[in-house]
C-alpha cells in the first residue's frame, strides 16, 4: 500500500493516483473492488494496465516493484508512506507534490512541461502553496489510528516525503509500530531530531 501526501492510496509508489485512482482513503482502498481485481490479476499473471510501468520494465529486463514485492492475498505486507510534502530541499528529480520548497518555485519552470502535466501539477502546487498538503495528517486522529492498525502485521515500512525527519507523524508512527522486519527512510539526513 502506498499513501500519498494528499491521502490518495494505491498499491505501490510507481502507480500514480492521478492516473489510476484506487482509493481516496485507507478504508475505501482496502475494501474497494479495484484492489481486489488488481490482486486477482497479479496472482493470475494477468497484465493489469495499472501496472504498465512494471510490465514495461520487466519486458526490458529491468527490475520492477511487481517482481520485488510478494503478492499476498492475506493482507498488507509492505507499506510506503508519504505523509506530507514538507521538505527543506528542492531537488532536481523532485516536484511540487513531494517538496514544499519545489512548490514555491513551480511557476518558474512550468513552461517546460506539457499541458496535461502542467494542469495536474498546477493543482498540486496550488494546494501545496496554500499549505493544505503540509502535515495534513497531523491533526487527523482517525487517519493515524487507521494507519497504525494497518501497520500491525506489515513486514516492511518505507517512509518518504517530503522529508520524513521533519514530520512529527513519522515519529509518532515509529514509536507505535510493532517490530517490522525492515524500516526504510528516504531522507537527505540534513535534519536529525
Amino acid at each position: 500500500m502506498h499513501i500519498e501526501e494528499d491521502g490518495s492510496v494505491t498499491p505501490c509508489c510507481v502507480m500514480p493516483s492521478n492516473r489510476f485512482p484506487m482509493g481516496s482513503n485507507i478504508e475505501n482502498y482496502l475494501s474497494g473492488d479495484a484492489l481486489k481485481n488488481l490482486k486477482q490479476d497479479l496472482l493470475n499473471n494477468i497484465k493489469n494496465p495499472n501496472c504498465e510501468w512494471c510490465w514495461d520494465n520487466e519486458k526490458n529486463n529491468m527490475s520492477s516493484h511487481r517482481r520485488q514485492l510478494a503478492i499476498s492475498s492475506d493482507g498488507l505486507t509492505h507499506i510506503h508512506l508519504r505523509l506530507n510534502n514538507v521538505c527543506n530541499f528542492k531537488c532536481r528529480m523532485c516536484w511540487p507534490k513531494d517538496s514544499s520548497l519545489w512548490a514555491t518555485d513551480w511557476k518558474k519552470v512550468e513552461q517546460f512541461y506539457d499541458a496535461e502535466t502542467r494542469d495536474y501539477i498546477n493543482n498540486v502546487a496550488e494546494v501545496a502553496g496554500n499549505k493544505r498538503l503540509y502535515n495534513m495528517y497531523e491533526t487527523n486522529e482517525r487517519f493515524v489510528d487507521k494507519l497504525l492498525k494497518c501497520l500491525e502485521n506489515v513486514e516492511e515500512i518505507e517512509f518518504a516525503g517530503g522529508e520524513p525527519l521533519l514530520d512529527p507523524i513519522h515519529y509518532r508512527v515509529l514509536n507505535n509500530i510493532k517490530n517490522p522486519e525492515r524500516v526504510t527512510l528516504n531522507t537527505a539526513l540534513t535534519y536529525i531530531n
